[in-house]
């Protein structure tokens, strides 16, 4: 029975760690030059698509969606606070439509100019005659200028396929040289996945440095001794270069969800070590050689501080059944960081702390038995709950009540725009657009007819009418299309342009005529 507490208690494998201490250490040597090999083939790959679920029947929908009508992804290019029709910003507008028309992966462009260029099939009319076409198109309204005409959008639809990133990249080029002297924005969602990738990369920059500095501060005030210090945040730091190894040897690149793990292992590698560390101070105080102590230490911690690990990584092991593909990924890398945790607590660190001298662990001469800042301050808090032990009961409850009735105000929020502070170039280029334009994020309801010709009907073409009418009265919706504006337009221009003309047709020739009329004069538009 004696051995099965001794094996349970670790002590019978600390024994051999103490014993073996240089091959221990030299084996974790190897294997963290091998992990750190593969550093350099670790990416950073932040996108909102990382919060994509790929069997949700949404999202099913949503790729029959795109394999139908193409990619509706969108950049949308701002030019603002400027006379848009006047003649000198509007072919400034002109040239930069050309340009960004030629980036790769822009499908196509609508722009003032370009309209102008689809309409205008004599080449005759002038800006105060444009000006006056585009007044009375309620289509072209928020979608391309604002009604203070302001403001113009010009909206790069994408190709399905090519990295929006480059495409993002060679839209700003264009933007910084076509158009200089404009007062320009870019913004949709292939501009939020970058700031995204852009606030990651600060983030893992500054993030993990400052977390080990707070964690080495606090161990040092807390605790005033070396040890107590330099093991944990050594420990901490091999853990993430194991991880961080693992990760670029896996493939498993860094996102705004798996960026979360330093953090996480440091807050709980600190906690565990602390445990450890504590213990081993009392054992060296009352054992003369640090490799009994050692041995000492995980006699009685080994099994609670494994117990602790294995739990947590359970708990993290669980999002592995979460089907958001970012969230899966934080799992396994959380796992894999506290699989490296258990093994260097319980392995290299009997090893290593068999070697150092026990001053690194006890208080210094002059310290006395004088309690640290910490052990004072902890003493009159449990002083003063102990002496109010019926208010300090009552408090909790009534902390506990509110934080539960707060529960019920818990919202989920999936706009990725929150992720960002209202003082962001990504927030206030959303808010302004929303403002004065249509808001950069579509979302596309389809009207299945189910038979063939079925929108040839004026009688269904008006039900969409309908639909869009109402839709536009819903909160948050700043403005619609459907084709019933594209067949309004049709009408208007066959016609020469005439107001009365912009509606929809009342016959069922007209609206075939439209319809032929529809390609021809707007093209994929």
């Amino acid at each position: 029975m004696r051995a099965w507490v001794e094996i349970l208690e670790l002590w019978g494998w600390t024994r051999f760690v103490v014993a073996h201490r240089i091959l221990v250490i030299a084996v974790f040597a190897i294997v963290t030059a091998a992990l750190c090999a593969g550093l350099p083939r670790l990416r950073l790959e932040t996108s909102i698509y990382d919060l994509a679920i790929e069997d949700l029947p949404e999202k099913k929908a949503y790729d029959a969606f795109k394999e139908r009508f193409g990619s509706e992804e969108i950049i949308v290019v701002v030019v603002h606070d400027v006379d848009v029709f006047n003649p000198r910003v509007f072919e400034k507008i002109r040239k930069l439509s050309e340009c960004l028309s030629k980036v790769p992966g822009v499908r196509r462009v609508l722009s003032l100019p370009h309209i102008k260029d689809r309409m205008d099939v004599t080449k005759k009319w002038d800006l105060a005659r444009y000006r006056q076409v585009v007044r009375q198109v309620s289509l072209f309204t928020r979608n391309i200028v604002s009604p203070d005409e302001r403001h113009t959008a010009i909206t790069l639809v994408l190709e399905a396929g090519p990295p929006r990133a480059r495409i993002l990249a060679e839209v700003r080029s264009v933007m910084a040289g076509e158009g200089k002297g404009l007062p320009l924005y870019d913004t949709g969602l292939p501009s939020v996945s970058d700031a995204l990738v852009r606030a990651t990369e600060r983030d893992f920059i500054w993030l993990p440095p400052l977390t080990f500095l707070l964690m080495a501060v606090a161990l040092a005030v807390v605790f005033r001794r070396a040890g107590f210090v330099l093991l944990p945040v050594a420990s901490l730091l091999l853990v993430l270069l194991w991880t961080f190894g693992a990760m670029a040897w896996a493939g498993v690149p860094l996102s705004m969800l798996t960026m979360i793990v330093p953090v996480f292992l440091v807050a709980v590698g600190t906690a565990y070590g602390l445990h450890v560390l504590s213990e081993h101070k009392v054992s060296v105080e009352k054992t003369p050689g640090a490799g009994e102590a050692a041995r000492r230490t995980y006699a009685r911690m080994g099994f609670p501080v494994s117990l602790a690990v294995i739990t947590t990584g359970i708990g993290v092991a669980s999002l592995l059944v979460n089907k958001m593909e970012g969230i899966r990924q934080f799992s396994v890398a959380s796992c894999f960081g506290l699989l490296g945790l258990f093994v260097v607590m319980l392995v290299l660190w009997p090893a290593v702390l068999s070697l150092l001298p026990r001053g690194a662990f006890l208080p210094k001469a002059r310290d006395g038995d004088v309690p640290g800042l910490a052990a004072r301050f902890l003493e009159k808090v449990l002083g003063a709950v102990m002496r109010e032990e019926k208010r300090t009961l009552r408090i909790i409850c009534a902390l506990s009540i509110l934080a539960g009735v707060g529960l019920f105000r818990l919202e989920v929020e999936t706009n990725p725009v929150d992720y960002f502070k209202e003082s962001s170039d990504v927030a206030r280029n959303i808010r302004h657009i929303k403002e004065h334009l249509a808001g950069p994020f579509p979302v596309n309801v389809i009207m299945d007819g189910k038979e063939e010709d079925f929108f040839e009907n004026p009688a269904n073409v008006a039900r969409i009418a309908a639909l869009q009418d109402f839709l536009g009265t819903l909160e948050g919706v700043d403005t619609t299309v459907s084709l019933a504006d594209y067949l309004r337009l049709v009408n208007y221009a066959t016609n020469r342009y005439k107001e009365k003309f912009y509606r929809l047709p009342a016959e069922g020739f007209e609206l075939r005529i439209l319809m032929n009329n529809l390609k021809s004069l707007l093209g994929q538009d």
